[in-house]
């Protein structure tokens, strides 16, 4: 297991910025439960696929849409990437949350 950068567990919210097309550079909410894990390719090459193949879906960003350490990246994920997806953009893995945010007063901001 590949360990988060911070504490045992953070149960706030992030902003994301969705990377593929048609709602590219759109920054949406949600909430998170990082206890353990962030996102970590085998080595660099494949890092360098999911970029030329459009597949990094999601990226951690603050509200401006810029990158950054925590809190903005909440576990260190390699390249800010919160969510990536198959090349067909048909299935999607992410870390944040979203089954946390069900309701409008479940909403951080």
């Amino acid at each position: 297991m590949i360990r988060q950068v911070r504490g045992p567990l953070d149960s706030s919210a992030v902003r994301l910025v969705k990377v593929r097309v048609p709602a590219a550079g759109e920054i949406i909410s949600l909430p998170i439960a990082h206890g353990e894990g962030k996102f970590v390719p085998r080595d660099s090459s494949v890092l360098e696929t999911l970029k030329q193949q459009d597949q990094a879906a999601l990226r951690y960003v603050d509200e401006r849409g810029k990158p950054g350490a925590y809190p903005i990246n909440p576990n260190g994920s390699i390249d800010d990437i919160a969510g990536i997806c198959d090349p067909t953009g048909r299935v999607l893995g992410l870390m944040p949350h979203p089954e946390r945010f069900v309701d409008i007063t479940h909403h951080p901001h």
